[in-house]
């Protein structure tokens, strides 16, 4: 039978997955190190969304939970007129490794995504990139274009706010 929970039986995401969604992301991370044609590229991994704000939650009904984390990488000028090349090298690195060949994955608008059938979670690698004049920008594939982001202002935002609740604020928020 499945679980039915009301909104507000909706929970963090608790230790044990946690630690699962960490192992996972760094073994992604050591992978894409690993790529002879990324590894020189790859400045670092920074976790992204519900996972840094600490308001990731237990999915309902049986659904996967998931985590994004961006790849920053550096500039490329040889990609310039084909910004879509960053998430492709992120895809083949991926694809062509035994263990997430045989893994559901793929491409999306701005991710790489990787599945994970007996656990209920996928992981989002979201190529990043600080360009030249300081910007700092995430793929969109669909478009062939980059778009400006700014994670970590979200997160500083998200941080600041719930403690002037006393950590009300993610409370609320994993309940709706």
């Amino acid at each position: 039978m499945t679980e039915t929970r009301t909104p507000f039986q909706i929970l963090a995401l608790g230790k044990f997955r946690l630690e699962l969604l960490d192992d996972r992301v760094n073994a992604i991370y050591n992978t894409l190190k690993a790529d002879a044609d990324l590894k020189d590229r790859i400045v670092a991994k920074i976790p992204r969304g519900s996972w840094p704000q600490r308001t990731i939650i237990n999915p309902v009904n049986g659904k996967p939970f998931d985590a994004d984390f961006m790849l920053q990488l550096k500039e490329e000028p040889a990609w310039a007129d084909d910004v879509k090349q960053y998430s492709n090298a992120v895809y083949k690195a991926l694809d062509n490794h035994p263990t997430y060949k045989s893994m559901s994955h793929g491409r999306k608008c701005r991710c790489v995504y990787i599945e994970y059938a007996n656990n209920a979670m996928h992981v989002d690698v979201v190529p990043s990139v600080v360009l030249s004049d300081g910007r700092k920008v995430i793929v969109n594939r669909d478009e062939n274009s980059w778009e400006n982001t700014n994670p970590e202002g979200l997160t500083d935002w998200m941080k600041t706010k719930d403690g002037i609740t006393n950590g009300n604020l993610r409370k609320v928020i994993r309940r709706n």
